[in-house]
């Protein structure tokens, strides 16, 4: 068996063969040397790629899969080897080994352009639409500039573009049509969003996300454009728009009062603002700056100043009113006829409706912390802190309010507990109506049951110890002076 060393030896004077074979273009000189290489050495690597690309050239496609194939088998780490054999392959009208070799190249490098060009091709050749626009996708993300591309590849990634534009039309004629039914189904509801979001998959309309410079406060929401409709108070606003522009010709006139809308210092860098930096060319007449109002400026604009101070924000006073109607007044009156026509007069119904009242605390408290349990996790130690001091404050202020007008001591004691001790249902009715009982509604959640653990502490203690009214104090200091 020989050695690695002593088949180089027995190679080399065939190498140097070939070198000159090929300088001098003797074709048949150079596949016959290349043969006795690979007779020597068959896993010989530069020899098999060799005859596998003088063989494709040469239109032998037999010959040149075999070579690239044992080429893959001996090392197999090159993407474009792989793109050798199946481009031999798809001559051959091989498909299953044009696309596992087109398989094995993309798992090389999944950014091969020319791989998913060929995968691309080969898919809508099996008449694969969607996944062949798919990879005509890819195509188009990976492919530099055309003017960085290769000559050669320009009319391939030009198709791609092209297929996935048709493919995008056709797709969303047929998912207008699909969607067509559904549309006129759910007739008179807001479905602006989700039209946005097939608008957006489809590429009619571009995504616009918020990309904050300077400071940037999370978690709003990412609306593009707002309807006008919901500023109704900017009515009056436009109704003086004449008004408005009469008044900045007027400023514009005098050139006064305007500073550079950017203002860098020198030292910094600027980026694409240089050219606008501190340039009288770009600037702004601010009647408002940095939250603060410019006194000078405004004074030139009264109209302006006028209108915009006279814009307000409409509340529905009405739909207000129902609201705190439905969640104060209607459970007392429910109490109150309650206490009046049945209080006493079913023993049964006494019984079970503090049950009822209880287990529907208990019902709603097990919703909100459902609801909030991650964001109980997070500030659940430091809620319940500070709910527990707002319970506290309750009960010292109610007391010493009451020690404050000279209130009895009985008094002082039903204000603390009347204080301190509130009912949660109305700051959970309102987390509810806001949309926010997994965060709002969580201080009255741990409120309900921390008020009724203090109350019953304060309770008990106050129970054993009872109140000493002032009448009966004094009668206690005055009576053992006329016993004497």
């Amino acid at each position: 068996m020989q050695t690695s060393d002593s088949l180089a030896r027995e190679i080399a004077p065939l190498e140097a063969q070939l070198e000159r074979a090929a300088q001098a273009g003797r074709d048949q000189d150079v596949m016959a040397i290349l043969a006795r290489i690979l007779a020597i050495a068959p896993t010989h690597a530069p020899a098999l790629a060799a005859v596998g690309q003088r063989s494709f050239r040469q239109g032998d496609m037999q010959s040149a899969r075999d070579a690239f194939q044992r080429l893959v088998a001996v090392r197999g780490e090159d993407p474009q080897e792989w793109i050798n054999l199946a481009l031999a392959c798809r001559s051959l009208d091989d498909e299953q080994g044009e696309q596992e070799a087109l398989k094995r190249s993309l798992s090389l490098d999944p950014s091969n352009l020319l791989g998913l060009i060929l995968r691309a091709d080969l898919l809508e050749r099996q008449g694969k639409t969607h996944e062949a626009a798919a990879v005509h996708r890819a195509v188009a993300t990976v492919a530099p500039p055309m003017d960085r591309l290769h000559p050669d590849l320009r009319p391939a990634v030009q198709r791609a573009l092209a297929f996935g534009d048709k493919y995008n039309r056709e797709f969303a004629v047929f998912l207008d049509q699909f969607l067509d039914q559904t549309y006129k189904d759910h007739a008179g509801e807001n479905l602006k969003r989700f039209r946005d979001s097939v608008d957006i998959m489809l590429g009619r309309k571009k995504r616009y996300d918020s990309q904050s410079l300077t400071y940037h406060f999370p978690n709003l929401a990412p609306i593009e454009f707002f309807e006008r409709a919901d500023f109704p108070w900017l009515d009056p606003i436009e109704a003086g728009t004449d008004a408005i522009r009469d008044e900045f010709l007027q400023v514009l006139a005098t050139e006064e009062g305007f500073t550079p809308y950017i203002s860098y210092p020198d030292d910094v860098p600027q980026n694409q603002f240089a050219e606008l930096n501190n340039s009288p060319r770009w600037s702004a007449f601010h009647l408002y700056k940095m939250g603060k109002r410019v006194e000078e400026n405004a004074a030139k604009c009264p109209t302006t100043m006028k209108l915009l101070a006279g814009a307000f924000i409409q509340i529905n006073v009405l739909d207000m009113m129902w609201d705190i109607f439905k969640m104060v007044i209607i459970p007392i009156l429910a109490g109150l006829l309650f206490n009046k026509f049945l209080h006493g007069k079913a023993k049964w119904l006494d019984k079970a409706m503090p049950v009822v009242s209880m287990s529907s605390i208990a019902f709603i408290i097990v919703i909100i912390t459902a609801a909030g349990r991650d964001s109980l996790l997070s500030i659940g130690p430091a809620l319940i802190l500070v709910v527990l001091i707002h319970n506290l404050c309750g009960y010292t202020l109610g007391y010493w309010s009451g020690r404050l007008f000279k209130m009895s001591e009985r008094d002082c004691r039903t204000i603390a507990i009347e204080v301190g001790m509130q009912n949660g249902g109305l700051a959970s009715g309102l987390a509810k109506a806001m949309g926010k009982i997994a965060t709002v509604g969580l201080a009255p959640a741990i409120f309900g049951p921390l008020m009724n653990v203090t109350g019953s502490i304060l309770a008990s203690y106050w129970h054993r110890k009872p109140p000493v009214e002032r009448n009966e104090k004094l009668k206690t200091e005055v009576n053992p002076v006329i016993a004497e």
